[in-house]
């Protein structure tokens, strides 16, 4: 019926994909996480949506640049900058924060 089982999607995270779709976007997020963990360095950029909790990404990236530069942590806050490049145009890190795709917006209005 190519639906996620139950027990998987219960143990995983929402999805309204098919299973094969689904299997692939797992294995994706996972070779993201072990990329990630050969060298525990921030990737040049990290695909937000394949994260299983982008919200504490986005808020560990704001307290390492408050940390990097001796800022209050309440006085950062998360910019974006949305640009036309492709996530494989991007040539090195970001100096501070982090560069990201996969970012999706609700409710936003042109």
């Amino acid at each position: 019926n190519n639906k996620v089982p139950a027990l998987w999607e219960k143990a995983a995270y929402p999805s309204l994909l098919p299973l094969g779709a689904w299997v692939s976007n797992l294995s994706d997020r996972v070779n993201q996480l072990l990329e990630w963990s050969n060298d525990f360095q921030l990737p040049k950029v990290t695909w937000l949506s394949g994260l299983f909790v982008p919200q504490s990404f986005l808020t560990a990236v704001a307290q390492a640049t408050a940390v990097r530069n001796e800022w209050p942590l309440e006085h950062t806050m998360i910019q974006t900058e949305v640009t036309k490049k492709r996530h494989t145009e991007i040539g090195a890190s970001a100096r501070d924060g982090a560069y990201v795709h996969g970012l999706y917006i609700e409710g936003a209005r042109r």
